[in-house]
């Protein structure tokens, strides 16, 4: 300690577990010599709280973690790993939302159906990483070219899908058909 100690009390902090720590008082400054049954008390209650306190901010690291684990979970839940776009499922869940206000007048919805051709050929030639960044950089180009209320996603496999909402009554003027053409999609 770097001094000498004529007179110490100790308290033990401990959970249901474990020893966590200790209080140490020392050399009481005061006319009294030696510590008292109530400095053992004071002592306790102090080492209590301190507990108290480091379990306290365990919980709530505990608790901050959780709940990132749980956004992560729920992202990972709705989006495609590679492309990072939504998944199938929440694309339904969005096209469910747009066609319950389908009875709005000013909000009409437009659902665009993308199907690369081919892709297999990609993918047995140049390999699945080629055929990855071809994926990778579809998602991109269709994420260029739709606005911030609409959704892409990706639904499986080479397919992908645009939820279209609040366009306007020509589909040319509320996404723009060169950009639609230049996705490079089949018009079958």
């Amino acid at each position: 300690l770097g001094c000498s100690v004529h007179d110490a009390i100790a308290v033990t902090l401990l959970d249901e577990e474990r020893l966590l720590g200790m209080v140490l008082g020392a050399n009481r400054l005061s006319d009294v010599n030696s510590f008292t049954k109530a400095d053992l008390r004071f002592l306790r209650a102090f080492g209590t709280h301190a507990l108290l306190s480091v379990e306290k901010r365990h919980l709530q690291h505990s608790i901050a973690q959780l709940s990132e684990d749980n956004d992560e979970l729920n992202y990972r839940s709705l989006h495609d790993p590679l492309t990072h776009l939504p998944n199938r499922v929440l694309f339904v869940e969005r096209l469910e939302r747009a066609l319950t206000r389908r009875d709005d007048p000013d909000s009409r919805t437009g659902i665009l159906f993308i199907d690369l051709d081919d892709f297999k050929y990609i993918n047995d030639t140049y390999g699945h990483v080629a055929g990855d960044k071809v994926l990778i950089a579809m998602a991109e180009r269709i994420r260029a070219c739709i606005g911030p209320a609409d959704t892409a996603a990706r639904l499986g496999g080479d397919e992908f899908a645009v939820l279209l909402e609040n366009i306007a009554d020509d589909l040319g003027t509320a996404v723009g058909v060169d950009e639609v053409q230049g996705l490079g999609t089949s018009r079958r």
